[in-house]
């Protein structure tokens, strides 16, 4: 159940979710007007967030933002200094975790909208909290657990989607069958 407290902070308008345990989910507009509720496309942001925690390992204790329009997260990345290439590429940034803070900041837009395969809400939201997870800043060691994560999650979600598709009685017939033929 998501519990919703209207606060300001800065000049984004903030509404907070608190929504797995002790996660809390706040959603930062530049758009918006302070006290003003959150629009539409950021309360659907914040459910799809609430849905994909909990489908990886998580904190019990976490604060996310996510910055539900690109001009707010633009301005996010420029106070950040998240904005200058690396290693001479430069990249997008979906997602930025401050392990010491406890914080997690989210663009929205991917959440709902992804502009790559590699920025799926679900792989986003896994690479963040495999950074918290295992305690890390090592971009590569985040990713290559997301993915692992990923795939783990698909590996088990197989079987449920075989028994949506067959039903109950149909799938059972077929390991029945495939037993026999042994």
């Amino acid at each position: 159940m998501l519990r919703i407290v209207a606060s300001v902070l800065s000049i984004f308008s903030f509404v907070s979710f608190a929504a797995n345990g002790q996660n809390i989910i706040n959603l930062a507009s530049n758009i918006t007007r302070p006290g003003s509720p959150a629009p539409a496309n950021c309360q659907q942001q914040a459910a799809v967030l609430a849905e994909n925690i909990v489908n990886f390992p998580h904190p019990s204790k976490w604060h996310w933002v996510i910055l539900c329009d690109d001009a707010g997260w633009r301005q996010f990345l420029i106070q950040q200094n998240l904005l200058a290439p690396r290693n001479g590429d430069q990249e997008t940034v979906y997602g930025s975790t401050d392990l010491a803070a406890h914080l997690t900041c989210l663009r929205g837009s991917t959440l709902l909208d992804p502009d790559d395969t590699v920025a799926a809400a679900d792989h986003v939201i896994a690479h963040e909290l495999a950074h918290i997870v295992l305690n890390t800043r090592d971009e590569d060691r985040a990713e290559q657990q997301a993915i692992t994560w990923l795939r783990e999650r698909e590996q088990r979600s197989a079987p449920e989607a075989l028994h949506r598709l067959t039903g109950t009685g149909i799938f059972a017939e077929a390991v029945v069958t495939l037993k026999h033929a042994e």
